[in-house]
């Protein structure tokens, strides 16, 4: 009797032993088996950067990224996304998950945002679908940065109107009462830290990736930027078209 109880114990375990190893070599190939993304980076002879893109089990083949206006010096040189601590001859990675081969993987190049996925390719928050043998070309005046203009009203009350085309937001405007700051209309794309503003203060900026987190001091009203919301004085505002906040 107790040698039958041994033996069932021993069966069983072997039993869940092998369903065990079943389910982890299934897990496995499905977590491989599609394979990494594979990136070619390199130049044009005068220097232009130039990344090309290709996937056999999705059928993508030499989709070209030309970032046009930028400079490098590169040998070609593939990076296969098999998994995370992986680096990069230019530019920055954002994020990584490639759980399931050949997941997302998503690069800040030259103030771009890429990401890839197997659905669809997204360039700077907007959806590209793939088209092996494309060359698309980025330039900075595509940057996906905040744009900004500063003006104000006839009896000068100083007004600050937000746009960012790529997140759909556009004529967002701040209106400062009770402060005088009559300006000519000027417009800044924040695709780096400017020199100065027509009024106010830049208390910081992290551009990587763009449009980033921008953050100013407007006649002592905190006003920060994100792809989120927008933060009045500690109180959050989401992004509506054509909205005005009065700040006083």
């Amino acid at each position: 009797m107790q040698r039958r109880s041994i033996g069932r114990v021993v069966l069983l375990f072997l039993l869940t032993l092998l369903i065990y190893v079943l389910l982890w070599k299934g897990d496995t190939y499905l977590r491989t088996s599609s394979g990494p993304w594979e990136l070619e980076f390199s130049a044009e002879g005068d220097g232009t950067p130039i990344l090309m893109v290709g996937h056999q089990a999705l059928g993508i083949t030499n989709t070209v990224l030309r970032f046009e206006g930028e400079t490098v010096s590169q040998e070609p040189r593939t990076v296969r996304f098999t998994g995370p601590g992986i680096d990069i001859p230019f530019g920055e990675v954002v994020f990584f998950d490639t759980t399931y081969l050949p997941g997302t993987v998503t690069l800040d190049l030259f103030g771009h945002v890429v990401e890839f996925m197997k659905r669809t390719l997204v360039i700077d928050y907007r959806e590209h679908a793939w088209r092996s043998g494309e060359t698309i070309h980025l330039d900075r005046d595509t940057l996906p940065c905040w744009e900004l203009k500063f003006d104000s009203d006839q009896d000068g009350t100083p007004i600050l109107r937000i746009g960012q085309d790529a997140l759909g937001i556009s004529d967002v405007a701040l209106r400062l009462e009770g402060e005088l700051a009559p300006v000519a209309p000027v417009r800044l794309r924040m695709v780096e830290v400017p020199e100065s503003l027509p009024f106010g203060r830049l208390v910081s900026f992290d551009a990587s990736p763009l449009p980033g987190r921008l953050d100013l001091d407007l006649f002592g009203h905190r006003v920060v930027l994100t792809n989120l919301e927008l933060l009045l004085d500690g109180t959050g505002h989401f992004w509506t078209t054509g909205a005005t906040h009065v700040l006083d």
